[in-house]
């Protein structure tokens, strides 16, 4: 994802079913087979979301257009229960993120969903799915 990032290649605009499949290798640790009529209709849906992923791509590349860097102090002093669900095989966020946000974020929970990329709900919605019954039911911890 980085790679064409860095070419300046926007990986979120795609012209064909192959660009597609190979946006969801970014995302899913585990993609759907390619097969009618199921391909061309996600197809389809996604180009007729393409420019949402444009501003997203524009938030990337573009400095003037950034999303302000999320406030770690301000997040650490937020009073109530912080988790991050991360797939042990995210491929559109650097793994150093994780360590980042343990060291500066008190009280903060991480959870490595096995066999799982960038999207835990559509790879692994059961493991999901127990994981947040139990976080609701689980007293906070400080």
């Amino acid at each position: 994802f980085y790679q064409a990032v860095d070419r300046q290649q926007n990986p979120f605009w795609i012209k064909t079913q192959q660009d597609y499949n190979r946006l969801l290798g970014f995302a899913l640790y585990n993609p759907p087979p390619n097969f009618w009529p199921l391909s061309s209709f996600l197809l389809s849906d996604y180009l007729e979301h393409q420019p949402v992923y444009q501003i997203i791509w524009n938030q990337i590349i573009d400095p003037q257009q950034k999303i302000q860097a999320l406030s770690l102090k301000k997040l650490s002093e937020f009073n109530g229960k912080k988790i991050v669900v991360w797939g042990k095989e995210e491929r559109t966020f650097h793994a150093e993120t994780l360590e980042v946000l343990n060291q500066q974020v008190k009280h903060i929970q991480i959870f490595r969903c096995p066999q799982s990329g960038h999207s835990v709900q559509v790879d692994q919605p059961k493991w999901l799915a127990n994981l947040v019954v139990r976080q609701l039911y689980q007293p906070e911890q400080q």
